[in-house]
């Protein structure tokens, strides 16, 4: 993407102008990598943005250079090579130019305390849900429940939070994407379902898959698939791992942060390819994908909790390693969550999922850490060792 395209996708987010389809370009693009949602939340911190402005306005600009990059690599994990000048200008000078003379609440260091901790800023109504078929980008999470899309081939209907729809297979592809904290459900014209999580797609058709009945999916989903022995059901997942079924109920998931994919099988049977290797599983049962490595099946304890997304309204951990509970939190509440101890911990709880990031936190966490909220960037630091920080 375009330096300055990003710059100006920044600001418009910003200022509650995207278009559908910025939107959705602006969510992959911070989807792509971790570094790519630190850099944002950076540049949309307005006192950053002027401090870095005025680095760059001083005279000695090789000197300011350098003290902006050394306070990035020592406070910042992102990658050096999104600093590279004409970007920092770009995104500085463009957005301090467009928040210039407006009112704009500045992101401002808070710490959440015993009594105000079920209170928070980071409201879940920037959610949403787009549709995208044919040329057309619809956002679908406010749409009144009725027609969505009616042509000679096809139609799309919603229902609360299911949408249906109804095309021959040479009709235009439908693609259905959530963003942060958000979740919908997908019916296909053969009655089958598939449930997305947050920040996740699903295509219909697959693009690459020789089955007649295929979806493409990225991020999380759960599936119940019409048995039909004539027309195999296929997953494309990460464009390199196929779950071909006849008629079952599973979950995938397949976040690229995670680094590998899981399917869980709940019922039925299902076909795990990955090149020649092929993976049969069996109720109760998962498999692990990851690169460079074969396809592991194992007995799982956990699939009612792998599963308990879908209902939308907890999170349900298992001796869950702290690590992977931050981030299913960032997916969800769309937030970096710094936490130095994550690798050492785990949790085992239900937490409700609407609730505000801060209580969700404190309820894993109780008085254990302190919560250091500045514009999106969570810190969480150990009680005890507050005194050192």
């Amino acid at each position: 993407m375009r330096q300055n395209h990003l710059a100006w996708l920044f600001v418009k987010q910003q200022r509650n102008q995207l278009t559908p389809e910025e939107e959705l370009e602006l969510n992959e693009w911070l989807d792509a990598a971790p570094s790519n949602r630190e850099c944002y939340n950076l540049y949309t911190d307005r006192e950053f943005v002027k401090a870095e402005l005025a680095d760059y306005m001083s005279i000695n600009v090789g000197a300011a250079k350098q003290k902006v990059f050394g306070k990035i690599r020592k406070r910042r994990r992102i990658k050096n090579a999104i600093y590279a000048s004409p970007f920092i200008i770009v995104i500085a000078v463009v957005t301090y130019l467009l928040w210039h003379g407006q009112e704009h609440k500045a992101g401002k260091e808070t710490v959440v305390k015993k009594e105000n901790a079920g209170k928070s800023e980071m409201k879940m109504d920037s959610a949403k849900i787009y549709l995208a078929i044919g040329d057309s980008i619809l956002e679908i999470q406010g749409a009144k429940d009725g027609i969505l899309v009616h042509n000679d081939s096809q139609q799309v209907t919603k229902k609360g939070k299911l949408i249906a729809y109804k095309g021959s297979s040479s009709s235009n592809a439908i693609k259905l994407v959530t963003s942060w904290g958000s979740q919908c459900q997908l019916q296909l014209p053969d009655g089958s379902r598939i449930w997305l999580n947050a920040l996740s797609s699903v295509r219909y058709p697959a693009e690459s898959s020789t089955l007649t009945r295929s979806v493409q999916l990225e991020g999380e989903g759960y599936c119940e698939i019409q048995s039909d022995q004539s027309k195999p059901f296929g997953v494309m997942v990460n464009n390199n791992t196929e779950v071909q079924v006849l008629g079952t109920k599973f979950n995938i998931n397949a976040y690229r942060n995670e680094g590998r994919v899981k399917a869980t099988l709940l019922e039925g049977q299902i076909k795990i390819v990955r090149g020649k290797e092929q993976k049969i599983l069996k109720p109760g049962e998962s498999a692990s994908v990851r690169p460079s490595k074969q396809i592991e099946v194992f007995k799982d304890s956990t699939i009612e909790k792998s599963i308990a997304w879908k209902d939308d309204k907890f999170f349900d951990f298992d001796d869950e390693s702290m690590s992977s509970i931050i981030r299913q939190l960032e997916r969800w509440y769309n937030v970096t969550i710094n936490f130095k101890d994550a690798a050492n911990d785990v949790y085992t709880g239900m937490i409700k999922r609407d609730q505000p990031v801060e209580a969700a936190l404190k309820a894993i966490f109780e008085d254990k850490v302190q919560i250091i909220n500045r514009n999106r960037v969570i810190t969480l630091i150990p009680v005890n060792n507050k005194q050192t920080q």
